[in-house]
């Protein structure tokens, strides 16, 4: 959609203290490589523009097997080295790379409204799913085990998008035997931080909004190694989805 920017966070050669199954440099550059192409395409017939971040030192390796689709609508930002995911897990080291590439993310001209997304991964009914409001957040909500937002895919108002992220909250990794202060300015996890951000947003008048239906990703989850397009869960969301509208109206109209 016109006035829209995708923003792809990018982890070529994650650090050896990070845990992750899907670490090695060549695996994951392929990943990213496949899921941008696509991404280059919805872009060009949704007139938006695209992000890319990067923060392993690893830009120049991932501009090259992009070369042959780079056009107007691509932006890219090379981050300073991660070092941080090393002390607060993977979470802090991407809202690290986020934080860093504001000023850029704001001077890209034309931008109302911004959508964060893990860059190995596309959103095969995207084009759906941007269709919104630009003065709305919109979510995908996890239920289970805990009632948190889904930080893969997530849509922000761009001052919105600014005031989230133009914080300096710390992240933790629990460790062995080692006992937790927990307050609000400490964060299990990116997903943690934001549920509790956009909820106090929410309590002064921002509208906070789920999804009309379940994101479909493509690509392979960095922390099982997992494919996340396999053919079986396609359908079961697909279903989902089409039950989704059904599912609303029989709780008595109210927003899923």
């Amino acid at each position: 959609m016109s006035g829209q920017l995708i923003i792809l966070t990018c982890n070529v050669q994650p650090s050896k203290n990070v845990q992750v199954l899907r670490n090695e440099a060549g695996m994951r550059l392929n990943d990213y490589a496949d899921s941008i192409k696509k991404w280059i395409d919805v872009a060009q017939t949704t007139n938006g523009r695209i992000l890319i971040l990067e923060n392993s030192g690893n830009m120049e390796l991932l501009k090259e097997r992009l070369k042959p689709f780079v056009n107007e609508h691509m932006y890219f930002f090379e981050n300073s080295v991660d070092v941080t995911s090393d002390k607060e897990g993977i979470s802090g080291g991407e809202f690290a790379m986020l934080r860093e590439a504001l000023p850029t993310i704001l001077n890209i001209p034309g931008i109302e409204y911004c959508w964060k997304v893990t860059g190995r991964l596309f959103v095969e009914n995207y084009k759906q799913l941007s269709k919104v409001r630009m003065n709305q957040v919109n979510v995908n909500r996890f239920y289970k085990p805990f009632h948190v937002l889904d930080s893969r895919f997530i849509g922000f108002p761009k001052e919105i998008f600014y005031e989230i992220f133009s914080q300096e909250p710390e992240f933790r990794t629990k460790k062995d035997n080692q006992q937790i202060k927990v307050n609000m300015a400490n964060f299990s996890s990116l997903e943690e931080y934001l549920t509790i951000s956009l909820t106090n947003l929410e309590c002064v008048g921002l509208q906070v909004v789920s999804m009309p239906k379940i994101p479909i990703f493509s690509g392979s989850s960095a922390s099982t190694n997992k494919k996340l397009d396999s053919k079986t869960l396609f359908m079961k969301l697909k279903f989902l989805n089409f039950m989704r509208p059904i599912a609303v109206k029989l709780m008595g109209g109210s927003t899923p």
